[in-house]
């Protein structure tokens, strides 16, 4: 298992060889060569060099990868001879695959007479792992799957105990005594020699715990060392990559330069925008700042400024109530320094964040340790102080009640697989081939209530379907045209079935089964059947997901002015709502908590947030309640909305921690994009430009299995799929865009998007 730290930079795993013209490896190759995994040998020719290289690009650097690498050269199928497999999934997409240059039961340069290394280049020590390593077993004589090694539990690959043999020159290094690093303990004794590593360098970070550690893939920061957890010299703004919105929570920093010290730590709100909101401690002792010792924020909180000195080589602890709006700073293991009773509009989730503070004594070094290594990283005897639920590893002692930045302090998320509960029982995507006739998919774990159709390599509609409107009315969101009440009568879809759907002969619809099209289908889970509802000033009927903060609302227009309201079925107040008259030629509404208040989109249109004030035909307001949406009806006496008689049909989401985001960020016009925190792996991200014009955008993790996600289909548009350059990866805890296309990351322009996950970042693999 290994984490890495700093993508772009080269990463040797495993090396074995005698000379130039013997030898194997594998290593990530970072920015150099595209991010990718290389498994490279040579056999008997310094000149000739075959390898594996991968399409996928590792650079996530919040989660951890599992790697297998299986090696049987007897085997008679040249692309059984090596096979590589990522978090228990064999890797099929190689941009270089010279397996058939392995000639049968030839020898490698590995498990023979040569000498190996791990973590560096074998013949002379280079491309040193940066990063986490964990369980590293060597079997010798068996070709072995992940199976031996980890196994699947509610859709998440994790590491089991490996119960075989290691042959005769196996080995295994859990890594579980600091004073013998090196040491193997399966039955053979084949022990290690540590090369530049001390006992401060095996740390708590584990694949069945994940720590925070200083965040990489933020556009800007400090170049980090150590893992991700030390700033040689504090240049930059530089965040944590753990964010959290509830609870409480402690961490450390450290600065380590004995003379001067010239630093803001502390928490910042986890936005890009120059407008976030921040609490720390700024001390500094020269140039343009001396002898400043404060708290500052741009809160609204109470502030307690700490009393006496500064001192050099400090550990500070810092303790975050997200609950109470409070931050407490610990100079030297006491309190001293606080700012109170933030108000949770400005205070809705945080990271730690270091910063060189104002001053022109230049930037010195510093580390943080959110609970893996209180000796920041050999600098200070470690503290072996845990919170109160016995995790992590603090220089100080832990305030009660505040907990390590670990994923196992992380809530249950709102679908938890730890009682068996997957993402993908609520939302999933199915890819299918139409053949012109009907066809039933039966791939999903739940009877879907809502379904969205697209063709991908034609152009034809979007077609939109749910349970509540009945499969005989279909709908199409690149298009302003009434409900097609026509589609069961030609067979385009014909059931909503217990786990899956079943299609007809499709003529409305070209996204459901021509023949040859492939197409993608979104599709939801709600509540079933409709009730009745009667919570707003209008009746409605609803299918209502409450634990996925999903519904679907069906409606007639009374046709009264005014701000009425429609009861929804959840228990939230609705944060992202797709809206529209299915009776007329009408726009689609879209509400977004994150647009201006009272402003609106349209589903089917480039156009940016539109001010719903000068909109005399009415318009969907962001203003909801936790039992009701609100309207704006407008003046007009044929409103969107609530025309008299008219049928409307909503899909309301709300937040779900680990299971759903609705949120926004701000673009930088950089191939190095903002990286977006959603608390989980995404399978389904949709994106808009508020701001200004732009398609709409959606992504998901079938259509592109690994990173990057570059396949777009945009609901705006009837255009086929496009493999542009707008490049986005989907992380193990959010996504970050990796192209400065307008319509995604234009600078300083607003994007606000919808993601659901695929695993919660409680459990999350690397991606």
């Amino acid at each position: 298992w290994v984490k890495i730290a700093d993508p772009s930079a080269q990463k040797m795993i495993f090396s074995g060889g005698n000379s130039t013209s013997d030898l194997m490896y594998i290593q990530l190759r970072g920015d150099a060569q595209s991010n990718r995994l290389d498994i490279t040998w040579r056999q008997g020719s310094a000149s000739t060099t075959y390898a594996m290289s991968t399409n996928r690009k590792f650079r996530d650097s919040g989660g951890w990868y599992h790697i297998v690498w299986a090696v049987d050269t007897t085997q008679a199928t040249a692309s059984n001879r090596i096979r590589l497999y990522i978090n228990g999934t064999e890797e099929t997409s190689f941009s270089n695959d010279n397996r058939s240059n392995v000639s049968q039961s030839s020898d490698l340069a590995i498990n023979g007479a040569h000498g190996h290394s791990i973590g560096t280049y074998v013949l002379s020590p280079s491309a040193y792992f940066d990063g986490y390593m964990a369980e590293i077993h060597f079997v010798d004589g068996t070709q072995l799957t992940p199976a031996s090694f980890g196994e699947t539990k509610a859709g998440i690959w994790i590491p089991k105990k490996y119960t075989g043999s290691h042959g005769t020159t196996g080995f295994y290094l859990p890594f579980d005594d600091s004073s013998a690093i090196g040491d193997d303990e399966s039955a053979n004794t084949n022990d290690w020699t540590p090369s530049g590593l001390a006992a401060t360098d095996v740390v708590l970070d584990s694949p069945t715990n994940n720590f925070g550690v200083l965040n990489e893939l933020t556009p800007s920061h400090s170049t980090l060392s150590e893992a991700s957890l030390r700033v040689a010299s504090l240049g930059a703004a530089t965040r944590g990559n753990f964010a959290v919105s509830s609870g409480k929570w402690y961490f450390e920093i450290f600065q380590d330069d004995s003379g001067t010290f010239n630093y803001f730590m502390g928490v910042i709100e986890n936005d890009p925008a120059a407008t976030a909101y921040y609490v720390g401690m700024g001390q500094g002792n020269g140039g343009n700042s001396p002898n400043i010792f404060n708290v500052l924020t741009n809160t609204n909180g109470t502030v307690t400024q700490p009393t006496g000195s500064r001192v050099s080589q400090v550990v500070i602890g810092i303790a975050l109530d997200m609950d109470g709006g409070n931050v407490y700073f610990y100079y030297n293991g006491s309190l001293n320094g606080k700012v109170e009773s933030i108000t949770t509009s400005e205070f809705t989730e945080m990271v730690s964040y270091m910063s060189p503070y104002t001053g022109t004594i230049g930037y010195q070094p510093a580390a943080i340790n959110y609970g893996q290594d209180s000796s920041f990283a050999g600098n200070k005897t470690a503290g072996g102080n845990t919170d109160e639920n016995g995790n992590g590893d603090f220089f100080h002692s832990v305030p009660s009640g505040y907990l390590a930045m670990c994923t196992a302090s992380l809530p249950d998320p709102g679908v938890d697989p730890a009682q068996g509960k997957e993402p993908a029982d609520n939302f999933d995507t199915q890819l299918w081939t139409g053949t012109g006739s009907g066809q039933t998919f039966s791939n999903f774990t739940f009877q879907p209530d809502w379904l969205w159709f697209k063709n991908r390599n034609g152009g034809s509609d979007h077609a939109i379907f749910d349970s509540v409107r009945g499969v005989n009315a279909g709908l199409t969101s690149n298009s302003t045209g009434p409900e097609n009440t026509a589609a069961s009568g030609s067979q385009d879809l014909v059931s909503f079935d217990s786990d899956g759907f079943t299609t007809g002969t499709p003529s409305q619809y070209g996204s459901l089964g021509s023949n040859t099209l492939t197409i993608a289908t979104w599709a939801w889970k709600g509540g079933g059947s409709a009730v009745s509802n009667s919570a707003g000033d209008i009746a409605s009927s609803v299918s209502a997901n409450t634990k996925a903060g999903f519904s679907i609302v069906s409606y007639t227009g009374n046709g009264n002015n005014g701000d009425p309201t429609v009861g929804h079925g959840l228990t939230k107040a609705p944060e992202f709502v797709i809206l529209r008259n299915r009776d007329d030629t009408a726009s689609w509404f879209v509400s977004h908590k994150d647009l201006t208040s009272n402003y609106y989109i349209y589903l089917q249109s480039t156009s940016g947030q539109l001010n719903g004030a000068s909109s005399s035909g009415g318009y969907i307001t962001n203003n909801h309640t936790s039992s009701a949406i609100t309207l704006s009806s407008g003046s007009s006496t044929t409103n969107n909305v609530n025309a008299n008689t008219k049928k409307f049909i909503a899909y309301c989401f709300h937040n779900v921690d680990g299971y759903s985001k609705i949120g926004k960020y701000i673009g930088n016009g950089s191939s190095n994009g903002p990286f977006v925190p959603t608390g989980f792996r995404p399978s389904f991200l949709l994106i808009k430009r508020s701001d200004s014009t732009g398609s709409w955008y959606i992504m998901d993790n079938k259509r592109n299995t690994f990173n990057v996600v570059n396949n777009h289909l945009y609901p705006n548009l009837a255009s086929a799929e496009s493999a542009s350059s707008h490049d986005t990866d989907f992380l193990s805890n959010g996504f970050k865009t990796r192209g400065s296309a307008a319509d995604l990351n234009a600078s300083g322009g607003t994007y606000v998007y919808l993601a659901i996950a695929e695993q919660p970042a409680k459990y999350s693999n690397a991606r």
